[in-house]
């Protein structure tokens, strides 16, 4: 029996380890990338971290087959787990082979070897355009690159038979929202069938995919198909559903589009894309997330409906430089939720920032069943943070329910020193 279960965990592996991609892939530079390549990584642009490179356990089969019989042994090794974070300065001109691309949510990785324990998760399409990753293409401007005068509202139209421009983007903080409103207008002497959101032949719903800066990904699902007559301009629109936080800049969106001339049937005369927007600032209208304000007023704005946290006390110790937090976490459904804390990280004044040593529940673990309607306490410690810190400006405490990422965010947290 013990053998028959080995082999299907085996085949399990094997199959988990299938699922990346091996074709090459076209990026937003022109270049086309295909697994084997060199690349190189460009300087970080958020305080020191990337904002599209993550490090990130490299779990081979081997590894994974390894253990799994390991447990079924009873003498399991012990693998150092790499935390999936932000990759920091440490990288900065590394290079690297590709060794296989990974398709998640919509959105294309590039993973690279960069340790015997280490990949590089790259989100390659954000990263070239960030400059975080050297592109092939001594042509391709980046986001750095452009003149800081016209760097807002990029467009990078799908065909040269539109003008394509960001009209705003638009937040609802109730409903967690951000919808980007564009206008198309045909600049040709012919009428356009237009569409968004479409697949170019079958014209199967496609999803839009907007990034943020912090590097948070979201798909939106609006789809058009209109007459659109010569000099005509149109006003069409994507929402994002469940936005993290009030972001003030969206790094990138990815709008499938598609179009063929009124009368021609001819599938080879059709012509599908995407266009990309860039850097669009984000208004928010003055209703806030779903928040809770403790007596110290500390506001906390959760993506969940279903969790409630309140930040129960901050308090540094001088001698170690660590700060430990203390805060609530409560279901608020009526159903038990599978709730894990993740690592998380504050920043300061100054834009230092200072990740977790450990974020747990009261138990000192960090996944607990929660039970309807009931509240756990939990605690993190920050090291490193110097006794001359008052305190600090944004603290980021994510967590899963189930399978679902969420996150929670604290502003202007007083120290109280000890």
């Amino acid at each position: 029996m013990k053998q028959k279960l080995i082999v299907f965990l085996i085949l399990c592996v094997n199959m988990t380890m299938a699922q990346r991609i091996k074709t090459p892939i076209k990026a937003i530079d022109g270049e086309t990338y295909k697994v084997g390549d060199r690349i190189e990584i460009g300087a970080p642009t958020n305080n020191g971290r990337y904002q599209s490179v993550l490090y990130t356990d490299r779990a081979s089969a081997l590894k994974v087959a390894n253990t799994i019989l390991g447990v079924l042994a009873d003498t399991a090794p012990r693998h150092r787990t790499i935390p999936t974070e932000f990759a920091d300065n440490k990288i900065r001109n590394f290079s690297g082979n590709i060794a296989f691309f990974k398709k998640e949510q919509d959105l294309v990785y590039a993973y690279v070897t960069y340790s015997s324990d280490v990949s590089l998760r790259i989100l390659l399409d954000l990263a070239l355009g960030l400059g975080e990753v050297k592109s092939k293409n001594a042509n391709f401007k980046t986001v750095k690159s452009l003149d800081v005068k016209t760097s807002d509202n990029i467009v990078e139209p799908f065909s040269p038979n539109y003008n394509i421009e960001v009209v705003g983007a638009y937040g609802d903080a109730v409903k967690r929202t951000v919808t980007v409103e564009f206008t198309v207008t045909n600049k040709t002497n012919d009428e356009w069938i237009y569409y968004y959101g479409l697949s170019d032949m079958w014209e199967v719903f496609v999803d839009s995919k907007m990034v943020d800066f912090e590097g948070e990904q979201y798909t939106g699902r609006e789809s058009s198909k209109i007459v659109i007559p010569s000099a005509i301009k149109m006003k069409f629109s994507v929402t994002f559903p469940s936005v993290l936080s009030n972001i003030e800049k969206i790094s990138m969106v990815d709008i499938p589009m598609g179009e063929h001339r009124v009368g021609d049937t001819s599938i080879k005369t059709r012509h599908f894309g995407s266009t990309i927007f860039r850097n669009i600032p984000v208004k928010w209208n003055d209703t806030e997330l779903n928040s809770s304000n403790n007596d110290k007023g500390y506001a906390v704005k959760v993506s969940n409906k279903d969790v409630e946290i309140e930040i129960l006390s901050v308090v540094g110790d001088k001698a170690s430089q660590k700060v430990n937090v203390e805060y609530s976490l409560k279901n608020t459904s009526s159903v038990n939720q599978d709730i894990c804390l993740k690592n998380s990280y504050a920043t300061d004044s100054d834009g230092n920032m200072y990740n977790s040593a450990y974020n747990v529940f009261i138990n000192k673990e960090d996944c607990n069943t929660v039970p309807g309607n009931v509240k756990l306490k939990a605690f993190m410690e920050l090291s490193g943070i110097s006794n001359v810190t008052k305190q600090l400006e944004f603290l980021s405490l994510p967590f899963s329910i189930g399978y679902n990422s969420e996150n929670a965010e604290i502003r202007s947290l007083k120290i109280e020193w000890k």
